[in-house]
């Protein structure tokens, strides 16, 4: 049986797409343990948001600052309008974070 590494054993499903959905069966899209459900579309979210950020808006950027691009994508899904944050709210909070922080590049030489 395969795992999915995180959260234990999964196994492929030919039910009804809405017993999978429901949480009915072994191959159930969402499962329930200690009263939480467990699913994937937080993450699948996340990068949803992240791969139309970098083809829309920046469309390329090397390696060595990916995880710029990453922690900006981090903040602004960690303080969206669907967990109560306003867009003056969330601007604040980026200056807030800014201060004392100086933008620094260095090119090869």
């Amino acid at each position: 049986m395969p795992t999915s590494g995180l959260y234990g054993p999964y196994e492929l499903t030919t039910q009804n797409i809405d017993a999978v959905v429901r949480g009915v069966g072994p191959g159930a899209y969402v499962r329930y343990e200690d009263g939480e459900a467990i699913h994937t579309n937080s993450a699948e979210g996340y990068f949803s948001i992240f791969k139309r950020g970098m083809r829309g808006v920046y469309q390329h950027c090397k390696e060595k600052h990916l995880h710029r691009y990453l922690a900006e994508y981090d903040f602004r899904y960690n303080h969206r309008i669907a967990l109560g944050f306003n867009d003056g709210e969330r601007a604040a909070l980026a200056v807030k974070n800014a201060a004392g922080k100086r933008l620094t590049y260095r090119g090869t030489h």
